[in-house]
């Protein structure tokens, strides 16, 4: 038996069929908007090509016909301050009473007497000197360090090869290395008291202290100058002060403080000098500069001696660093 549907479909014309197909795709208009995005996008990502630069020309130096090209300036090195060997320390003595030799005051056996070349004048100047050998002591020393003795006292003896030292004085014996690491500067000595007020006030604000006496000692040949300063007595305590002005200008101190006597109330620094400063016993016996720091030798004589300091600059401050005495009782 044969089935059929109850309802039967028309029959379509095939050509019908095929429009209504292809109309119907979605498929086909997406793929073209896909497409033309596609192509704008790879257009709109290419960078349009950079015009060609000029090459700069090569500068040519001074040598090669054309002005050179300024150099950055560099920053400059500080100077680095030199170093002292404790080897090479200085040594203090006194002269014959021709002038013409120089005992060392310090043992010989402490130490290498034979490098010690030089010595300072009066001036400030050093000249050359020349080791003697040993001196034994002789049978009439009397231990005085004057050039009346100077022939019974045991000690390195140096020959003076020129110049002269005067009777008494002391002297400085350096050897080659201390001499040629510094520069000496010549002085004049003036010893007069000072009427810088100027001077008189920086001190006073730099120490906080009223000055009393304010003396001129020296000059140097490089412009500076040397200053004794004695300060009003604040309770029980004094001071002395040595002041070395530098050709810019600072002020360099070395201080001296007083002994307070009660039993006789008044403040003294050498003995028997019942409190009273006499500005000619400070004898510079030379100044120098060691690379940016300021030396100098003093020689403080007093009644029974002379003390005998070694100073060398440090922030501002003149240090005591290395100290004698010679002694001469009351000849």
């Amino acid at each position: 038996m044969e089935l059929f549907n109850k309802t039967a479909r028309p029959p379509q014309d095939h050509k019908h069929q095929n429009d209504k197909r292809r109309s119907s795709s979605p498929l086909i208009p997406t793929l073209l908007i896909l497409l033309t995005v596609l192509l704008i996008t790879v257009s709109g990502c290419q960078k349009p090509e950079a015009p060609a630069v000029p090459e700069e020309p090569v500068p040519v130096s001074e040598g090669e016909g054309g002005p050179s090209a300024e150099k950055e300036e560099e920053p400059e090195t500080p100077e680095a301050q030199p170093v002292h060997d404790p080897m090479d320390n200085p040594q203090f003595g006194y002269g014959d009473q021709q002038g013409i030799f120089a005992l060392m005051l310090s043992d010989p056996k402490t130490l290498q007497p034979e490098v010690y070349t030089h010595l300072s004048l009066p001036d400030g100047t050093t000249a050359k000197i020349s080791y003697e050998g040993i001196q034994p002591p002789g049978p009439n020393d009397n231990l005085m360090d004057i050039s009346a003795n100077f022939k019974q006292r045991y000690g390195a003896v140096y020959r003076l090869n020129a110049g002269k030292i005067p009777e008494n004085d002391s002297v400085t014996l350096m050897t080659d290395a201390f001499v040629s690491a510094r520069t000496f500067h010549a002085l004049t000595k003036v010893g007069e008291s000072s009427s810088d007020q100027a001077l008189r006030q920086r001190i006073e604000a730099d120490r906080k202290l009223t000055v009393k006496n304010l003396w001129h000692l020296y000059d140097a040949e490089n412009s500076a100058a040397i200053y004794l300063a004695q300060f009003e007595p604040q309770g029980n305590q004094a001071m002395l002060t040595l002041i070395l002005v530098d050709p810019a200008g600072a002020l360099w101190y070395a201080y001296f403080p007083a002994n307070y006597i009660k039993e006789l109330d008044l403040y003294s620094w050498r003995v028997d000098d019942g409190g009273e400063i006499h500005p000619e016993n400070f004898i510079v016996g030379w100044l120098a500069d060691f690379g940016k720091r300021p030396e100098l030798a003093l020689y403080w004589r007093g009644a029974e001696g002379e003390l005998l300091h070694w100073l060398t600059g440090e922030n501002g401050g003149l240090t005591k660093s290395r100290e004698g005495y010679r002694y001469w009782g009351a000849y």
